[in-house]
C-alpha cells in the first residue's frame, strides 16, 4: 500500500470516528526507537512495508512505523494486531 493510499484510508476512517487522541498527544505518549537491522526483516502490519526507519512501540509490545501507528491511533486507541488498549493517559 502506498503512503498516499494509506493516508486516504485513515482520513476516510477518521471522518467516521475519533479516538479522542490528538497527533501531539499520541507522539508525546508513544514510545519510539530507531530501527536496527536484524537478520529477519520486520514488516509494518499496517502498511505492509519493511520497517527501516523510526518505529513506535505500543504497551502490548507490537511495533509499527511511527506515522502508520499515529494515524491509526487518531481513529482508534487499540493495537491493530491484538486490540489491547494502545496508549494510556
Amino acid at each position: 500500500m502506498m503512503a498516499g493510499q494509506r493516508r486516504s484510508f485513515f482520513e476516510e476512517q477518521s471522518r467516521e470516528r475519533k479516538s479522542g487522541w490528538s497527533k501531539e498527544a499520541i507522539l508525546k505518549s508513544l514510545k519510539t526507537r530507531n530501527y536496527k537491522v536484524s537478520q529477519e526483516a520486520e514488516i509494518c502490519s499496517i502498511c505492509m512495508v519493511k520497517v527501516d526507519e523510526k518505529i513506535g512501540s505500543l504497551s502490548c509490545g507490537h511495533e509499527f512505523h511511527v506515522n502508520c501507528i499515529k494515524d491509526w491511533l487518531i481513529v482508534i486507541n487499540t493495537c491493530p494486531i491484538c486490540r489491547r488498549s494502545a496508549l494510556e493517559n
